[in-house]
């Protein structure tokens, strides 16, 4: 029988994006859709093409995703839609809800995105997906940032050698995590599905500190093809596409902006175009992609300039505040890494520091949750804040989960035992940030968590500025009482 699923996307104001995913589908039909019963037609439509998994390499696929782009009459307010695929299959239904202008300065309508990162789903006890779905706030839009898929675990799972057994085995836990309402299991469909969802890869969307081979995974071994390093890093790429951000394979862009006044939000790729060189001027993402980071600085001057402050948001696969390190190309490469160009973003946001302006940064990938903050060494006034949410599920670790099971078991001898005794512990912000020191730690606030979590980041306006408060919503079963790091006033004074 065919499926159908369909999710938002984050999209501009008075706009709505759904990516549709059909799979399992004999013939490709019609994909209509209705709003509150009647026909709803897009403004602009993507697809469907077929995603590039083993069926499509054998010459008859049978699964497709597609973006389709609506107009809507109201900002913030929800949308009852049906997507249907003739008689195919089943229609799928789902609320999105609009995105509203701009912040409120109402405590009740603030602003919300939902941030998660690093979830492997064999190690998920608690259902994420169910966990997400069942919260009673409803955030405005969602972060995946990276490690939406665990393509290297089970860590001692012989990969297939060839590429269209890699293309099925990748396809196969996408569909795992994307599809698990359909399978009845647990996964990420209807935490997807909660709001206009953006996703950042990190390395496990391909493997274990990608780009760099490991050489304990038989597959990761470079053996150039035509477009990337091997058949894992060209099929990873192009699944990547098709099911985290959608549309025509090929077109999509590294980064993505939003704004929501007055908070400019930019999202960037420093993952899938990383490069071996650590001294490559692009290392991190392409020179589009700069251009890109470039503009929303300038943009951000812009409104400073003009009187009408804004606070900016930067959203990456890594923390901008985490020292290099020690082994790169054996351990995960940090951002830091990449001298010449995390210099270059650095420079970016000591620009904004220099102009009194406050940036937001949201991450993951640590496998720890942290608030923390710095201050420009020029200025000494804060100016970054940086959130981290990870993981939502742990992923196994060879080695160190055994000898920190070991440990746990001797402390249990003195009733000391660790709940999260296989997560890494938290870091607290002490070192100067970047070669020259730019950004200097902030007091401890002592804002960070082990444990699998969920974050809920709110804006709340706030004069030239906003008030922000994050939520870590433990991921336990039984439930555990949510914290909250209580209020950072953001003002650009």
């Amino acid at each position: 029988m065919s499926y159908l699923m369909a999710r938002p996307l984050i999209a501009d104001q008075g706009k709505i994006r759904l990516w549709v995913g059909l799979f399992d589908a004999a013939t490709v039909p019609a994909i209509s859709f209705s709003l509150g019963g009647k026909d709803w037609q897009p403004i602009y439509a993507e697809g469907l093409f077929p995603i590039r998994d083993d069926t499509n390499l054998a010459g008859t696929p049978r699964n497709y995703q597609g973006v389709y782009t609506f107009a809507v009459l109201d900002d913030n307010q929800e949308h009852y839609i049906t997507v249907a695929a003739g008689g195919a299959t089943t229609p799928f239904e789902l609320r999105v809800k609009s995105l509203p202008t701009k912040v409120s300065s109402e405590p009740r309508n603030s602003f919300k995105i939902l941030l998660a990162s690093c979830y492997c789903v064999s190690n998920d006890k608690t259902d994420v997906g169910e966990f997400v779905d069942r919260l009673k706030i409803k955030p405005d839009i969602a972060l995946f940032a990276g490690d939406q898929v665990y393509l290297d675990q089970p860590p001692a799972q012989p990969m297939p050698s060839s590429s269209k057994g890699l293309r099925g085995e990748i396809s196969s836990k996408y569909r795992r995590n994307w599809l698990s309402r359909w399978s009845n299991q647990k996964g990420l469909q209807k935490a997807l599905t909660k709001a206009p969802a953006i996703c950042l890869p990190d390395d496990h969307e391909f493997w274990n500190n990608y780009p760099w081979e490991q050489f304990w995974k038989r597959g990761t071994q470079h053996n150039p093809t035509a477009t990337g390093l091997n058949d894992w890093d060209d099929a990873a790429r192009e699944l990547f596409q098709d099911y985290q951000l959608g549309g025509k394979p090929g077109t999509q862009q590294p980064w993505t902006t939003l704004d929501i006044d007055p908070l400019c939000l930019l999202f960037i790729d420093t993952r899938s175009h990383r490069l071996l060189d650590f001294d490559s001027p692009i290392g991190l993402m392409p020179a589009a992609a700069n251009e890109a980071l470039v503009g929303w600085k300038d943009k951000l001057i812009g409104h400073q300039r003009s009187g009408t402050p804004h606070i900016g948001v930067l959203a990456t696969g890594q923390s901008l505040l985490s020292e290099p390190s020690r082994f790169p190309r054996l351990k995960d490469a940090e951002l830091a890494n990449y001298e010449k160009h995390y210099s270059m973003i650095l420079d970016a946001l000591e620009e904004l520091a220099v102009n009194r302006i406050q940036v937001v940064l949201l991450t993951g990938d640590v496998h720890w949750n942290r608030v923390a903050q710095a201050h420009s060494r020029r200025t000494f006034r804060t100016c970054l804040t940086e959130v981290i949410c990870s993981p939502s599920s742990l992923c196994d670790i060879p080695v160190l989960d055994q000898w920190a099971s070991i440990k746990n078991k001797f402390k249990s001898f003195f009733g000391a035992d660790e709940t999260w005794f296989r997560h890494f512990e938290p870091k607290a912000l002490t070192h100067p940030v970047g070669r020259a020191r730019q950004f200097l730690p902030d007091g401890d606030r002592k804002t960070r968590w082990k444990g699998n979590h969920i974050a809920i980041i709110e804006f709340i306006k706030l004069g030239g500025g906003v008030n922000m408060n994050v939520t870590y919503h433990p991921l336990t079963s039984p439930p555990s009482l949510s914290v909250s790091t209580g209020f950072y006033s953001l003002l650009n004074t």
